[in-house]
């Protein structure tokens, strides 16, 4: 199991929830603010900014190896569009406990895996702290 942190569409109620639906929901969490997040054809595009940056908001989950093959392939790893990444949580607020001692690890270090944008952002709408709809 892996601990991973969602801010787009993976997130409950938007376009891609289904490929993380079966998997272990934590509760919400909050990046470092080391972090931007611009929106880019329809889906958020998280970067690293440490000069810049401010506090994401997402959802933390556990998720099976086999699903994060599969969000790889969403995500499009293979394609360098963006790339799985370990990222900093200032905090978060659990609703569900974690069943690995990895998990667990993770949350002690505030530490999580992120899917982190590749490509050029130039002219991209800033989304603020929260991706939403509109």
């Amino acid at each position: 199991m892996q601990l991973i942190f969602v801010y787009g569409t993976l997130k409950r109620g938007f376009s891609r929830h289904s490929a993380i639906a079966n998997q272990r929901y934590l509760g919400i969490a909050f990046s470092s603010p080391k972090y931007s997040m611009f929106h880019i054809s329809g889906f958020p595009a998280l970067i690293e900014d440490s000069k810049d940056g401010k506090e994401i908001w997402g959802e933390l989950y556990e998720v099976s190896d086999e699903c994060l093959m599969r969000l790889d392939e969403i995500e499009g790893v293979l394609h360098n569009l963006f790339q799985r990444c370990p990222i900093t949580l200032s905090s978060f607020n659990l609703s569900n406990l974690p069943t690995t001692k990895a998990t667990i690890e993770g949350l002690n270090k505030h530490e999580a895996i992120a899917y982190v944008y590749q490509k050029d952002i130039s002219g991209a709408r800033d989304c603020g702290h929260c991706f939403t709809l509109r």
